[in-house]
């Protein structure tokens, strides 16, 4: 019987399980944000439950979830978004045994109309300055002082193409793929002290668990080789290596503002403005403030023959704080996106904290064979092996000549005879008669075989498994800011150096205040 050199891959689709973090029931009030204007889901909006002062973000589909014990009827939600109106609804509003429909409305200005109700007295500024005077500011408007905050974390594949599937393969049509979710609280020691190396910077799992509601593939979840099996195009990896928590905290260059981080923000602090080009695009409002935002793109010479990073930075347009940055990075030659990194921070009092953070790269891996061999039975006494297919073979593409079919007895190659046709999914291979003496009890542990560039009737290469393209995301959305916060040692903190599944989960904490923000089930 032959093995895949990757092992076997199990694919499994559970619909309408419930789990104790994934449960869609009737406890659960399910909203949508959308734009009034042009009906378009809002990414990324923060919603704030009032009185409980919890909060969850929309996805990238502008929905999120909301328990209903939360919902009473002195209960409001805010909802707020970087360039729209903010809105409070109120608890009546928001009873629906469907999925809840809210509206907001954009809130933005061009630059010309700002400068004119500007003071002419006030220092007018470029981008580039704007962007110095921002990263300058961090340590000010960011806490240095230990504090922390509770997240929903979730990290998940999508599809993106699958052309080179079978129609009926179960991931022709997932939506997502290895879903992992919970929530994690981060202690976090204060901006200018390392995530990883630093022992009072810690987080710890209160919820962690596969969402078996959506498919699975564990070939899809192995570690990244980088060569034969899960590979990235121009993407290296972090030398101190590090778990997907970790993974995703060097996309945050703004708390790593003195760090390394990614290319080409690089050391922020050090490199981002010197290399890229920047231009104010618009002002934007978050509440009554203006916000500039400003675009950007690397300008680094030998670098931008083959990549380009580009993006948007949001900063204040009175205390530089910088609420949200998104960055791109592309591969000239190919026009493929391999990276993508949006962060965004929110005022509280006069500090700015994490509100979200999400990094997603594409990637490549090559799937299971299609067309492979079932069976392999030798049968001494005519000298000739049956060989069983899983397809049916597409006869013109086998010759006698070895080069498509060989044998070999003790890394000698063996001639053949003849090769027959059994049935459309078999094949009969007769041998010529060894020259040498063998013995028949151990002769099939010592012959190997090597069938190469056979196909079957609909063109699948036998052992070429289809060639999948990914993306890959991990993302975190705070529920809650801890302004102070000094570390908790009666937690069993997350192993920064091992998968987070690998790390217990705090069970004996009571965190019922917060929940899993899981993506909705698309309906078919």
């Amino acid at each position: 019987m032959l093995q895949g050199s990757m092992g076997r891959v199990f694919i499994i689709l559970l619909l309408g399980i419930c789990s104790r973090i994934t449960a869609q029931d009737a406890n659960t009030a399910v909203f949508q944000i959308i734009d009034k204007e042009d009906e378009r889901p809002i990414v990324f909006a923060t919603i704030i439950l009032i009185n409980a002062n919890v909060g969850v973000i929309s996805d990238e589909n502008g929905n999120f979830r909301i328990p209903k014990k939360f919902l009473k009827q002195d209960e409001s939600l805010k909802i707020s978004c970087i360039g729209y109106e903010t809105r409070i609804f109120g608890a009546g509003e928001l009873q629906s045994s469907k999925t809840t429909v809210l509206t907001l409305l954009q809130k933005l200005e061009s630059l010309d109309e700002i400068v004119l109700k500007t003071d002419k007295k006030e220092k007018q500024y470029g981008a580039r300055k704007i962007v110095r005077l921002a990263i300058d500011n961090i340590p000010t408007n960011y806490p240095v002082e230990p504090f922390g905050h509770i997240a929903y974390y979730r990290d998940y594949q999508k599809i993106v193409d699958a052309r080179q599937l079978e129609n009926d393969h179960p991931l022709k049509s997932a939506s997502y793929v290895n879903l992992n979710e919970g929530i994690i609280k981060v202690f976090d020691a204060g901006f200018g002290t390392n995530k990883f190396f630093d022992s009072s910077n810690q987080a710890a799992l209160i919820q962690y668990d596969l969402n078996r509601n959506f498919a699975i593939d564990t070939l899809l979840a192995v570690p990244y080789d980088n060569s034969n099996v899960k590979y990235l195009k121009g993407v290296t990896f972090s030398p101190l290596g590090g778990n997907e928590l970790y993974l995703l905290n060097i996309g945050n260059c703004i708390r790593n503002f003195d760090q390394k981080s990614f290319s080409f923000v690089d050391v922020m602090n050090k490199d981002f403005v010197k290399q890229h080009s920047f231009w104010i695009d618009k002002i934007v409002f978050l509440d009554d403030e203006p916000i500039y935002k400003i675009d950007f793109i690397s300008s680094i010479q030998s670098m931008d023959r083959y990549f380009k990073g580009n993006g948007s930075i949001y900063i204040g347009k009175y205390d530089y704080g910088i609420h949200r940055l998104n960055y791109t990075t592309k591969d000239v030659r190919s026009k493929s996106i391999l990276y993508e990194v949006n962060v965004e921070y929110k005022k509280r009092n006069d500090k700015y904290y994490l509100n979200y953070l999400t990094f997603n790269n594409f990637f490549d891996v090559k799937h299971e064979e299609i067309f492979k061999v079932e069976d392999l039975v030798y049968h001494f006494d005519s000298n000739s092996f049956q060989v069983f297919f899983n397809r049916e073979i597409d006869l013109s593409t086998i010759d006698n000549s070895g080069r498509t079919i060989a044998f070999f007895y003790k890394n000698k190659k063996l001639d053949i005879k003849e090769i027959s046709y059994i049935n459309p999914m078999a094949l009969k291979i007769k041998l010529y008669p060894f020259t040498e003496n063998i013995d028949r009890n151990t002769i099939i542990n010592d012959i190997v075989y090597a069938i190469q560039r056979v196909r079957d009737i609909e063109g699948n290469v036998i052992n070429e498994g289809p060639i999948l393209t990914l993306k890959q995301f991990r993302e975190i959305f705070v529920q809650e800011v801890i302004e102070y916060l000094d570390i908790d040692t009666t937690f069993n903190f997350i192993q920064k150096n091992k998968v987070l599944s690998a790390s217990e989960v705090n069970k004996e904490k009571e965190f019922k205040k917060y929940w899993v923000n899981s993506p909705l089930k698309e309906s078919k």
